[in-house]
């Protein structure tokens, strides 16, 4: 039963949203200019420029999901009733990093987390 309802609550979350995708997306940026990328995904969380002149544009997600508290009722073999209390609780997160050179073409990027997805 618990299984079923992460599958659900996972599912639910993800819709359509895959890493490939995510992927797909970043690869379509490299040598575009980070002021287009910045027009249709909003602006980075933060940035900063690497010894050589190029800079680094960071992206993060981060968020929790959780469902509300529910009783899952079980019966022993011995005929004995309970309720077992469950919660979920999940932390998605998801870094991109996405570097430029001085004239703002991104030429690669990179990303950690367990929600780099997309549409």
């Amino acid at each position: 039963m618990k299984k079923l309802l992460l599958i659900v609550i996972a599912i639910l979350v993800t819709s359509c949203a895959t890493t490939n995708k995510f992927i797909a997306k970043q690869e379509r940026a490299i040598g575009t200019n980070i002021s287009d990328y910045i027009a249709k995904n909003g602006y980075p969380d933060s940035s900063y420029t690497l010894p050589n002149g190029n800079k680094v544009y960071i992206y993060e997600k981060n968020e929790i999901i959780s469902a509300p508290t529910f009783m899952i009722p079980i019966v022993t073999k011995d005929g004995i009733w309970y309720e077992k209390e469950e919660q979920f609780i999940d932390q998605r997160v998801c870094k991109l990093y996405l570097e430029t050179t001085p004239t703002g073409k991104i030429i690669r990027y990179d990303f950690k987390g367990n929600s780099c997805v997309s549409n």
